[in-house]
Order: C-alpha cells, then sequence, then structure tokens
C-alpha cells in the first residue's frame, strides 16, 4: 500500500499546511507533534494492546475510504488521524466532514507502511500517550480486548478485574456544552471534560440498565475519557449498546456480517437493524426498542 507521500511528510508538511490554508493555523503548529506521538505510541504497544486501542473505532470506520482497505487499518487510523487535535479544528467549523475524511484517506497507505517498519512484535502494554489505560480503567480494556475477538460476529467472553468502583466525575470536572439550532449538544470530542449529556448517561448507569449510543465514539474519542466512561457504567453493572454490539459486564456481543455505518445524531439505525444479531445481543435490542416505544 505504498505511494509517493510517506508518513514523515504527512505529519510535517501535507496535514499542517492544509489546516493552515482552511484557517486553523494554531492547531496546524501543534498538528505534526501529535500525530508522531500517537503513531510512535500506538507502534510502541503490543499487538493485543493495538488491537484494543483500534477496537471502538471499527464500527465507525464502515463505508470509510480508502474501499476495500482492512478495517483494523481504517480504525487504527481513526485512533492516530481522527482522534488527534484535528478535532479542534472540527469542533471550530474551521475542518468539515469532508475534510477529515480527505485527510484519513490520504494518510491510509503512509501510515500503513510506516507501521509495517516500526510496529513491536514484544507483548508490551499500552505506550506513550496511551500509556495506563488498562490499569486505570481495567474492566474497560478487558471489555474492549473482547470486542476486538468479536470483531466478525457473535460473542466473545472477558473476565470483570476486581478493582475499585470508579466514583463520576465530580464537579470541577463537569462543564454546560452550547447547543445549536436543533438543541444538540457541541462538544469537543476530544474534550476530557464531561458535558450535560455525558453525565446524564453516566448518572443513569446502574445494574440491568441498557444505555444506547450510535457507537464508542459518541462516548468521546478521548480515550481515557471513552474508557473511564464505560469502566463506569460496567462497574455499576450496566450495558452498553451501540449500532452494531452490545458490551455486558463478563461478555461482548457483535453483530456477523456487513456492518451498518453508526448514525451519529439519529439512534433509529442502531435500534431498527436486528439482521446478524442473535440470543441474548437481538433480545436486548428488542427491549430497548419496546422501552422506548
Amino acid at each position: 500500500m505504498s505511494g509517493t507521500l510517506d508518513w514523515d511528510l504527512f505529519c510535517r508538511s501535507f496535514a499542517p499546511g492544509l489546516l493552515d490554508e482552511w484557517g486553523a493555523p494554531e492547531v496546524a503548529a501543534r498538528l505534526a507533534q501529535d500525530l508522531i506521538a500517537r503513531a510512535s505510541s500506538f507502534a510502541e504497544s503490543g499487538p493485543a494492546a493495538r488491537a484494543v486501542l483500534r477496537a471502538p473505532f471499527l464500527e465507525e470506520v464502515t463505508g470509510y475510504e480508502p474501499v476495500g482497505a482492512p478495517a483494523e487499518l481504517l480504525a487504527t487510523v481513526c485512533v492516530i488521524v481522527r482522534c488527534s487535535v484535528l478535532e479542534e479544528a472540527h469542533v471550530a467549523g474551521v475542518l468539515h466532514d469532508d475534510g477529515i475524511e480527505g485527510l484519513t484517506s490520504t494518510a491510509t497507505a503512509p501510515l500503513f507502511d510506516w507501521l509495517g517498519d516500526h510496529a513491536v512484535d514484544a507483548p508490551n502494554d499500552p505506550a506513550g500517550v496511551f500509556a495506563g489505560l488498562n490499569v486505570r480503567w481495567p474492566r474497560a480494556w478487558a471489555a474492549l480486548g473482547a470486542l476486538a475477538r468479536s470483531a466478525g460476529g457473535g460473542r466473545a467472553a472477558f473476565r470483570m478485574p476486581v478493582a475499585p468502583v470508579p466514583e463520576r466525575p465530580d464537579d470541577s470536572e463537569r462543564y454546560d456544552a452550547r447547543t445549536d439550532a436543533e438543541g444538540r449538544f457541541v462538544v469537543s470530542a476530544m474534550d476530557a471534560r464531561f458535558d450535560q449529556g455525558a453525565m446524564r448517561l453516566l448518572e443513569a448507569a446502574g445494574p440491568q440498565v441498557v444505555l444506547v449510543v450510535s457507537s464508542l465514539s459518541r462516548l468521546s474519542r478521548h480515550l481515557d475519557k471513552m474508557l473511564r466512561m464505560l469502566e463506569i457504567i460496567l462497574s455499576r453493572g450496566g450495558s452498553l449498546l451501540t449500532t452494531n454490539s452490545l458490551i455486558r459486564p463478563g461478555e461482548v456481543f457483535s453483530r456477523s456480517g456487513e456492518l451498518l455505518r453508526p448514525d451519529s445524531w439519529d439512534l433509529s439505525t442502531a435500534l431498527e437493524h436486528t439482521q446478524g444479531l442473535s440470543g441474548i445481543h437481538r433480545k436486548t435490542l428488542m427491549s430497548v426498542v419496546a422501552r422506548l416505544a
């Protein structure tokens, strides 16, 4: 998958140059360092850790370009490029969806080549900017490991680690997000703080409670925050239903066959299609639909 643009050139010149041209010079000035740090951290993480880090984004990349690229590679691009400081330009309205799609698509081949030369085979823990995620949020880490193993469909079990139940975020971590004309919260997906929507979700978490989001990245693209939220949900006996998966204490279910592309704003996609679901996964989805009817 080699091309004329290598990863170093993409990070240091191509992507920052476009952001500068599009009117985001402050983000452009920090982008190269962020992309290089994220890629190096990912490469220094062991194969199992890399599988966990990309697992939350496997359903999100359904239909992404370049067409035909493996979902695991597209999800890796999501971890390193989409979840970088690019999000700041996106939430500011400078970088639009088509610009993001162009950058992530262009990054795919050079990142694939670079990782082929630099990704370690040793069974390392998550490294660099991802270091400690498995220690801070052990339940969530174990669940995402099961999600990675269930890719392609079916059930994967995991052992719920014995660990303290984390507290919900305190007042110092909360903020009031602004809303758009349709009443939707406008937030940076990389903001480590918790807006009203995130707090409502966490406050609802409890035994037998099934929470619904279109995809795990709707919790956050900030991986520490995403895993923290999942840890809070699982530690309280709750479950999380996405467009293509069900994460419960001790087990994960994934849709078989072709995955559905999540719709960030319309949960009907997650709730109306049962093809590829079976057993507990299908039953849980149907019970959520009945509850919301």
